[in-house]
């Protein structure tokens, strides 16, 4: 997951913290920063719910919205 997320990024994720905001770090505005989530999403097969669209973009909130989503995917399909 977190490849993915540095190659969406072009950095290597290593080289990022996790609370630092995404738009600092790379130069990039909110529309910009939609786009990467778009292809984050699509790259991940995941969805990023609305509420997490309008948290501050860092790596962590990504990663933790993923990972919320991965938790839901994975209890629905034990019912």
């Amino acid at each position: 997951m977190r490849q993915a997320i540095g190659e969406c990024l072009h950095r290597e994720v290593a080289e990022l913290e996790l609370d630092e905001p995404l738009g600092e770090i790379l130069g990039i505005d909110s529309l910009a920063g939609l786009e990467l989530m778009a292809q984050i999403e699509t790259r991940l097969g995941v969805r990023f719910r609305d509420e997490h669209l309008a948290q501050p973009r860092t790596l962590g909130n990504m990663l933790a919205a993923i990972q919320a989503q991965e938790g839901r995917a994975r209890s629905c399909g034990s019912d």
